[in-house]
């Protein structure tokens, strides 16, 4: 992928009705110039990082609670060249990774 492929991960802490409260989740808001081909890759990055989207809830929740799984994710990101951005209720686990998982 290209160097200024972007991707904003807005981290969620609502109710999600029979899944506690305390489930990791995130909305992805996808920066110009993707191509099918290289949504597909990170499509499949959320899904090995263990996350399944929620059409309901438009959002992508963690099917597992290990603590390690929002990390996972950002480097499973950053290996496909892709920015990753982190907005709304991030993680304690990753305040702290932030910096040296960006790009």
């Amino acid at each position: 992928m290209a160097e200024d492929k972007k991707i904003t991960l807005t981290w969620r802490d609502e109710a999600y009705g029979r899944i506690s409260s305390d489930a990791i989740a995130f909305r992805a808001a996808f920066g110009e110039d993707f191509s099918e081909g290289e949504l597909k890759k990170v499509r499949k990055a959320f899904k090995d990082a263990g996350f399944e989207l929620n059409f309901d809830r438009g959002s992508w929740i963690a099917q597992f609670k290990p603590s390690d799984t929002p990390e996972k994710l950002v480097e499973k990101l950053v290996a496909l060249g892709v920015e990753v951005e982190h907005q709304g209720r991030v993680p304690e686990t990753l305040e702290e990774t932030i910096s040296p998982l960006t790009p």
